[in-house]
């Protein structure tokens, strides 16, 4: 959920409850403490409190996690995503090595907050995969290639060239001779 699915949600039941507006800063404060709560179930949760109460709630994020974790109980089969500074909130790292003298990209699980749901996929953070050597990729390798890296592996490709006199031919940065980790 994002804090602006939050302040609606917030706003319905300040009408709903004939309450005083509340103000934007009392809002980010509770979004910080809710912050992991699905979007899926926010209107599950503004209809359960409403049923449930016959004011607006003294500690709104406590009745919200409350609720939350009711929902996740009734809701088992949703995958419940929750933000994660390490993956992004997907639970995937994806990472490249240059090993052989040729890139290797590599899929690793969050060990951070295990949300990918893949056991037989090694675990681990991108602070220990660069201890072996992995970078991290954050953007696709074409877009970072000179014009002479892209046609030469293009030719590759076409089989114009060898794979190995033009892989001889990109930069692959510092060559390292180490085993894989996993």
């Amino acid at each position: 959920m994002d804090i602006f699915e939050f302040g609606a949600i917030v706003q319905e039941l300040v009408r709903y409850f004939e309450r005083k507006k509340v103000e934007k800063d009392v809002i980010e404060l509770w979004y910080q403490d809710i912050s992991h709560v699905s979007s899926k179930s926010l209107s599950w949760i503004a209809g359960k409190l409403k049923e449930r109460n016959e004011r607006f709630p003294l500690n709104l994020p406590i009745k919200v996690r409350e609720l939350y974790n009711e929902w996740s109980e009734i809701n088992p089969d949703i995958k419940h995503y929750r933000e994660c500074k390490e993956c992004g909130g997907d639970g995937w790292l994806n990472v490249a090595k240059i090993w052989n003298n040729f890139p290797y990209n590599k899929v690793f699980r969050c060990s951070v907050c295990r949300q990918a749901d893949a056991p037989s996929i090694p675990e681990s953070t991108y602070a220990e995969l660069e201890r072996y050597g992995y970078k991290r990729i954050t953007c696709d390798p074409l877009k970072i290639m000179s014009e002479a890296q892209k046609e030469n592996l293009r030719a590759m490709v076409a089989g114009k060239i060898k794979w190995k006199e033009g892989l001889q031919k990109i930069d692959f940065g510092e060559e390292e001779e180490d085993e894989l980790p996993f």
